[in-house]
């Protein structure tokens, strides 16, 4: 009898065509945000008993559900870790952005826990993998705001693993083709930037290595990621926008630019 193994073919994940149909989960409870962030205004509990910390377009300049999606299926497809999302069916019937609540995470509360874990006191499996990634990614998406209060730390298996969440000042929402993310030394992200480094938990070639990454990504795969963006947050000639710009030469100029400054 012939053996199964010989009919069968490794794929990789390039190899699978990027999909993803989102169905809507309806808000049962919408609780005002005691967490002392501008950019958090509502916690929703939804029809599957679970918590959301909600993004609408009334937030910010109106790009930050959009922003939010776009930043979290990238991160998805290069190998950056998130909390899960989905979409929300709010009271009115609008759509808004919904990022799971995580349970069983270490939260980096105040300067002690930052340093717990940068120096090793708290484990976390692949930190200097991690914190790198994170950093060509923020750079990519020009995110202002990447502080050590958006990394989760969740119990896996055997060890603690990052994640990183909330890019709502980031992408379309502060400037998707500026450089501030670079240039801005004052701003949350280089900040904590510097802690990490500081720490040797910083990784050059990572980082390029994760540029070349997001390179890589085809424009089918931005088109089909674009297709789950509602239209409401984000208009056609915005989607035309994007596809004309992924993959053309001032796309790999940015890219470029953000290498060589690393």
């Amino acid at each position: 009898m012939e053996t199964v193994k010989k009919h069968l073919t490794l794929v990789t994940k390039e190899d699978v065509s990027y999909q993803k149909e989102l169905l809507p989960i309806e808000a049962v409870q919408i609780i005002k945000s005691t967490q002392g962030t501008a950019d958090l205004k509502v916690i929703v509990i939804a029809s599957n008993n679970k918590d959301y910390a909600v993004k609408t377009v009334d937030d910010g300049n109106g790009f930050v559900p959009a922003t939010e999606l776009f930043c979290y299926e990238l991160a998805n497809i290069i190998d950056v870790p998130t909390p899960n999302y989905d979409l929300i069916i709010m009271r009115d019937k609008s759509l808004a952005f919904g990022s799971v609540w995580e349970g069983g995470v270490h939260h980096l509360k105040n300067i002690n826990d930052v340093n717990d874990i940068l120096q090793g006191k708290v484990k976390v499996r692949d930190l200097n993998l991690f914190f790198s990634r994170v950093y060509a990614f923020d750079l990519f998406i020009n995110n202002l705001d990447m502080h050590f209060g958006n990394y989760l730390f969740r119990r896996s298996y055997s060890s603690l693993i990052g994640l990183a969440f909330d890019f709502s000042r980031a992408w379309y929402e502060v400037g998707a083709f500026d450089f501030n993310a670079l240039k801005d030394k004052a701003s949350k992200t280089q900040t904590c930037h510097e802690m990490i480094k500081e720490n040797k938990l910083y990784n050059r070639e990572i980082a390029i290595q994760t540029f070349d990454k997001i390179v890589s990504v085809s424009k089918d795969k931005i088109i089909l990621l674009l297709k789950t963006i509602p239209d409401n947050w984000f208009i056609k000639e915005k989607k035309e926008e994007i596809i004309n710009w992924w993959g053309s030469e001032e796309m790999l100029s940015r890219v470029n630019k953000l290498k060589g400054e690393v």
